[in-house]
């Protein structure tokens, strides 16, 4: 704002204002709006802004079952795959595969509950490529089988 202030006073007292200090103080100005219209990183590349992250979350939401990558989904953001995750990771505190991840497993929790599918069913909706890929990420990350985990369920 003090930019434009400078910028008026200098327009309206054009002896004590050089047309050089004037044209300086006008590409400042414009430089300044534009970085407010295209928020960038030191780059001046344009980043994602929080309300992006949204929309990609809702997109992994929407895609769990997907074969999605971070070229993927950095693609749909403008922007290169290191900057996605380093964006995402800020904005998340997770890698974006960490947390899709954690989508998946939580789909599949809820479809443990649910007691519809069979384990090779949930593992396919789930975007696992196995039943042993499913079975054993899902422990990993639980600390039980998907069969310990449904049983315990039902238990309670």
């Amino acid at each position: 704002m003090t930019d434009i202030r400078r910028f008026i006073d200098a327009c309206d007292h054009p002896e004590t204002a050089t047309l050089p200090y004037r044209n300086a103080l006008a590409e400042l100005i414009t430089h300044g709006l534009l970085r407010g219209l295209y928020p960038g990183d030191d780059l001046g590349q344009p980043t994602a802004t929080k309300l992006d992250m949204a929309a990609i979350i809702d997109y992994m939401e929407d895609h769990f079952s997907d074969k999605l990558t971070v070229a993927v989904l950095a693609r749909k953001m403008g922007l290169s795959p290191s900057q996605f995750s380093r964006r995402f990771k800020q904005e998340t505190g997770s890698a974006p595969m960490d947390f899709f991840l954690a989508l998946r497993i939580k789909k599949a929790q809820k479809l443990l509950h649910s007691g519809s599918k069979n384990m090779t069913e949930i593992a396919q909706d789930c975007g696992f490529g196995s039943t042993a890929h499913f079975s054993s990420t899902f422990k990993k990350h639980t600390m039980l089988s998907p069969s310990n985990y449904q049983q315990l369920y039902q238990k309670s």
